[in-house]
């Protein structure tokens, strides 16, 4: 699949799927339609033909980057997609950026299939750039955020607990208590 351009002076541009997204699950007819205006970066051109061999992503890529490092430095959470499946982690997808998650910091159990988070929206945190790579972290946002949902959960139960009301709960354990006399 490929979008064509029409950029003057006789030169069609052709965008394959590929030099738009990394993303192998879009749908250009629903990105896009007749009349939008695209910009983009030509990585090859053709004068024989007219033909002119363009590149969204890198431009896109470009005017991310930068935010994916502000990202790091400032320790924010990202939003991405799954799209990627590798030996030993899971490639995200942010904005036109991949950013690798490896297995022990993807929040799947050692043992656990990497395929059962491909293509999920996960939230992550840049917790290195290193040649120009980024790598992160799923897991350390899951365990704050649940770090954070238990922590709400326990200010709602104290500020809502009364005196002589029945609540009903599980044994957690057990244990042997003895006096000293």
């Amino acid at each position: 699949a490929e979008i064509q351009l029409d950029l003057g002076a006789q030169v069609t541009g052709i965008i394959t799927a590929e030099n738009i997204s990394d993303d192998p699950s879009i749908k250009l007819t629903q990105l896009y339609k007749k009349g939008d205006t695209i910009e983009a970066r030509i990585w090859r051109l053709s004068d024989i033909d007219g033909i002119a061999e363009l590149s969204k992503k890198t431009v896109d890529h470009a005017k991310e980057w930068q935010s994916i490092v502000d990202a790091c430095d400032n320790n924010t959470i990202l939003d991405g997609k799954v799209i990627e499946v590798l030996n030993n982690g899971v490639n995200v997808l942010v904005g036109a950026t991949k950013i690798f998650v490896p297995a022990y910091h993807s929040g799947v159990p050692k043992d656990g299939d990497l395929n059962s988070i491909k293509g999920t929206d996960v939230s992550l945190r840049v917790i290195e750039i290193k040649n120009n790579r980024a790598k992160g972290s799923i897991r350390s946002v899951s365990a704050e955020r649940a770090k954070e949902a238990r922590k709400i959960a326990q200010e709602n139960f104290w500020n809502t607990i009364e005196e002589g009301k029945i609540y009903t709960g599980k044994v957690k354990n057990m244990t042997a208590y003895f006096q000293l006399y």
